[in-house]
């Protein structure tokens, strides 16, 4: 009988080692997954996302600068195409009208040449009328 005792008292003895032993590894567990992996992979979880997105906010912010400014170049680019286009206009406005000058001034000066008795208010009441072929033509 008291070797029979002695050997319940050793298996409740084991048996307590082991379901502490499990508890204690339970323990652990439990710590490392609630206080451990889960909150730290949450964590890596929420850093990569916040990542993203600051790369994304950042990526918008490097597009938004560098096509406004190319935005601005094209612009002043096209604005100086266009002044340059005006100043072509305007010279050729200018050749056309010297161009005319001319023809005038050398149809006043031969008519001059050939005698003919020209006054003040003839030369003025030599016009030029500007027709739809662009043309410009001389009437008295």
């Amino acid at each position: 009988m008291y070797f029979q005792r002695e050997l319940e008292r050793e298996e409740r003895r084991n048996r307590m080692e082991t379901l502490t032993q499990r508890a204690r590894d339970h323990y652990r567990l439990v710590l490392l997954r609630n206080k451990g992996i889960t909150p730290w992979s949450k964590f890596v979880v929420a850093i990569t996302k916040s990542r993203t997105l600051a790369d994304k906010t950042r990526s918008r912010f490097l597009a938004k600068r560098t096509f406004g400014k190319w935005r601005v170049a094209t612009g002043q680019r096209s604005m100086a195409r266009e002044n340059m286009g005006d100043e072509l206009r305007r010279q050729q406005q200018l050749r056309k009208y010297v161009k005319a000058w001319k023809q005038v001034s050398t149809t006043v000066f031969n008519l001059f040449n050939k005698g003919h008795n020209l006054s003040l208010g003839c030369v003025i009441s030599v016009s030029l009328i500007d027709l739809s072929d662009g043309a410009w033509y001389l009437i008295d």
